[in-house]
């Protein structure tokens, strides 16, 4: 017990380096966490008046209870899918892994602590998703002190069962699989895999839930017993239902009764994780954090063509765009994202034909074309903003940054090949957006040159902004490649930052209901004003900024 709680705390305290100890950083950390704050609150206010607002509409009918069922099943589910990266990479990918296994210490003590850090992260996104909903749930039910303890411990155990299970599942795969000589292929497979899995359960999930809430189903449901619906959501992920009836009779021993099986569940799976870590890890782990790759000898002419001289700014720019596409979570989750956005709508609009037509209907308004400009802008701000490229950009030099500070290039020009790698390649994925709009949508040729304007700026300007939360707050220690993208706030606070300047634009656009030219003119002039201003800061704070870094 010891040794796991000194390497849980050793683990903590190299993956939350990020917010650094000492009185010349105290006020950095306090602004970043302020930044943080002020960046999802919009989304936490925006779930708990949704939240509030749903539930005067089921309280009517008696099913206010699938408002908690429906959470606890999409947190669940989420954590189910995306919980697999985490766990192949601190479990196996990680630098520390190969020190680990060597040291004095069982697999099921590493493998727990390495557990328990997985699991704070995912508390990160309990709280974030379903605090705001349980509170505004206990708000307008008037919860009492049973309600919110019950909530508090559920919260604790909601990720377990998920992560345990993806636990097991990669466990057990590696174990029977050599991945010494194949990591980069296994992670590129498994985040394939993992993109399909996501694909399939949209539409499983939408299927089953279009078979059992068809009119005639729903009218016998509600006419069975009050909270009836939530058996037919929570078949999705079993455990949750426990979860629900807890809160649901909170008030009661059935509450009681319904948490303490809900625990007995949580560590059937966690002594399961325990028991088939002590047997399959060690031999699946051995050898994860190394990489190899065949030899190659190359000719004169070959030589001569790698050999070519580049100005310092193509060199730099063409290192950062080789590692994003050469390192498996970079080309993952910065290169392979921007390429995902078009199917992902094709499978929205042509699984639903429903949703096009609403999409078609609004677009049918007085002025559709200026609309569409709103949302060229606002897929532009979120496409650049979601693949993090800007925004982990000096994180990803990782403690290699201090090699920057010796390299024949201005501070100036490695800020510009930063930039560069982010800008194409967010553009290269709108631009599928926008062609794939010609067909869905029939815009014309002018509104698709418009539009190709105002997401280039709408891109300058998640750029900048994103490089610049980066230049500001490094996260320059980890122990694996995907700790400056996943675990990097800088991200977050750009996606979130850009999808409410884009949300705004397209809900002011709608409203003023302006035509194709003033609207044109009146977001270009918006975003040229933002793009001059990150700009100039960029090139004067964040230029000092960038050359103060420490390691």
């Amino acid at each position: 017990m010891k040794k796991f709680v000194v390497l849980t705390k050793v683990l903590l305290k190299n993956s939350f380096s990020t917010f650094a100890s000492g009185k010349n950083r105290n006020k950095k950390n306090l602004l970043y966490m302020a930044l943080i704050a002020l960046s999802i609150l919009p989304m936490v206010i925006g779930i708990g008046t949704s939240t509030a607002r749903m539930y005067d509409l089921f309280v009517q009918v008696k099913q206010e209870g699938i408002l908690i069922a429906s959470g606890f099943v999409s947190i669940s589910v989420l954590i189910l899918v995306f919980g697999i990266f985490y766990v192949i990479n601190i479990f196996y990918f990680a630098q520390d892994v190969d020190t680990l296994v060597a040291l004095p210490l069982r697999a099921n003590q590493i493998t727990s602590a390495k557990f328990t850090v997985t699991l704070l992260y995912e508390y990160l996104t309990v709280i974030l998703f379903l605090l705001p909903l349980i509170i505004a749930y206990g708000i307008k039910s008037s919860g009492g002190i049973l309600f919110y303890l019950y909530s508090f411990l559920l919260l604790l155990g909601i990720p377990v069962i998920p992560l345990a299970i993806d636990a097991l599942i990669i466990m057990f795969i590696l174990r029977y699989i050599n991945i010494a000589k194949r990591k980069d292929q296994f992670r590129i497979f498994a985040a394939i895999f993992g993109i399909l899995l996501v694909f399939g359960i949209n539409y499983v999930t939408s299927t089953y839930l279009n078979a059992q809430t068809n009119p005639g189903k729903v009218m016998a449901l509600l006419q069975t017993s009050k909270n009836s619906l939530i058996n037919t959501v929570s078949t999705i992920f079993p455990t949750t239902k426990l979860a629900t009836l807890t809160l649901l009779n909170y008030d009661s021993y059935q509450g009681l009764y319904n948490l303490f099986l809900f625990y007995v569940a949580n560590l059937f799976f966690i002594a399961l994780f325990l028991i088939a870590a002590e047997k399959l890890y060690f031999k699946g782990a051995v050898g994860g954090s190394e990489v190899s790759s065949p030899a190659k000898s190359f000719h004169k002419e070959e030589l001569k063509k790698i050999s070519v001289k580049n100005s310092a700014l193509k060199a730099f720019t063409l290192k950062e765009i080789k590692i994003l596409f050469r390192t498996p979570p970079y080309f993952i989750n910065c290169v392979l994202t921007n390429f995902l956005w078009p199917f992902l709508l094709l499978f929205a609009f042509g699984g639903v034909g429903n949703d096009l037509g609403k999409l078609q209907a609004l677009l049918s308004k007085s002025n559709p074309d200026s609309i569409i400009l709103a949302i060229a802008l606002a897929a532009g701000l979120f496409i650049t903003s979601s693949n993090g490229i800007t925004g982990s950009a000096i994180s990803r030099e990782g403690t290699n940054f201090f090699v920057n500070k010796f390299l024949p290039i201005s501070y100036r020009e490695q800020i510009y090949a930063k930039l560069l790698p982010g800008i194409l390649l967010s553009f290269s994925g709108t631009i599928i957006i926008l062609f794939a709009a010609v067909f869905l949508l029939k815009i014309s040729l002018m509104v698709l040159i418009a539009c190709i304007i105002l997401s280039l700026l709408g891109i300058l300007f998640s750029a900048q902004l994103g490089l610049m939360l980066d230049i500001q707050f490094p996260k320059l220690i980890w122990d694996n490649e995907y700790k400056p993208i996943k675990h990097n706030w800088n991200v977050a606070i750009n996606i979130l930052v850009s999808t409410i300047l884009g949300a705004a634009v397209v809900v002011v656009t709608i409203m003023l209901e302006l035509d194709l030219g003033t609207t044109l003119i009146g977001l270009s002039s918006l975003l040229l004003f933002l793009n001059i201003l990150i700009n100039k800061i960029l090139f004067t704070v964040g230029l000092k900024s960038i050359a103060g870094i420490e390691i």
